[in-house]
């Protein structure tokens, strides 16, 4: 994945006058691998892990 890319998707994204149409163009351009996809899977599933942990510790 190229983080710079992403950085700069992220700009963009916080920016409020950003045109709609340019970050949808912009994210097109991200290099998204499978081994990309993968890896965002995996860091999904460990966020999923710790919110449900944090839910669990609250509840106690």
């Amino acid at each position: 994945m190229k983080t710079n890319t992403l950085s700069k998707a992220s700009r963009v994204a916080k920016d409020k006058k950003s045109n709609p149409q340019e970050i949808d163009e912009l994210w097109l351009t991200i290099e998204n691998t499978p081994e990309d996809r993968i890896e965002i899977l995996r860091k999904m599933e460990k966020l999923q892990l710790s919110i449900t942990e944090t839910k669990m510790k609250l509840k106690h």
